[in-house]
């Protein structure tokens, strides 16, 4: 759930710098009030942001966390801000989509569900004792007729004959 509400996050920061980004020129009636909100949207965002990587410090193991601090770094500082540049806004995002995907690559290797050695070993034993004549009492074979081999000068001979009493009687 943490990974989720961080990818969140980064994605409603790209899309408020994206706002505060591409507002209409002044001569297109853009106002001081528009530029404003914008910039208190994209405020907003990299809150959320920090609060989710917060939710992240807490469950989340290294690998994870180095590739969200990685991501982190990507967004733009909020107090080093004049207006945003349309160049700066699309170099962030190709680096943001790249770290995204660097982000997936570790939270899926963290939550794989694929067995551990040891699960595989239990699950061997499990199947090996539930084999017939394992650990219990040998169950005894029905009668089947056995091939008996006798070397002879033309080759192998085989006979077949009845395990057990003999049918005839």
């Amino acid at each position: 759930m943490a990974y989720r509400r961080f990818l969140e996050a980064t994605v409603q920061v790209e899309f408020a710098y994206a706002e505060w980004c591409f507002l209409p020129d002044s001569e297109s009636g853009h106002t001081p009030q528009t530029a404003a909100a914008a910039r208190h949207g994209y405020v907003q965002a990299v809150a959320e942001l920090k609060c989710a990587m917060f939710d992240l410090e807490l469950c989340a193991p290294f690998p994870v966390l180095l590739a969200a601090h990685d991501l982190f770094a990507v967004t733009p500082n909020v107090l080093d801000l004049g207006q945003p540049k349309k160049r700066e806004f699309v170099d962030m995002v190709y680096e943001l989509q790249r770290r995204q995907g660097a982000f997936l690559d570790a939270g899926r290797l963290d939550l794989a569900y694929d067995p551990q050695w040891w699960q595989l070993w239990g699950r061997f034993k499990a199947w090996r004792a539930r084999r017939v004549g394992y650990g219990m009492v040998p169950v005894q074979p029905p009668t089947l007729p056995l091939a008996q081999r006798t070397r002879t000068e033309d080759g192998l001979k085989t006979e077949v004959e009845t395990a057990g009493s003999d049918p005839q009687d």
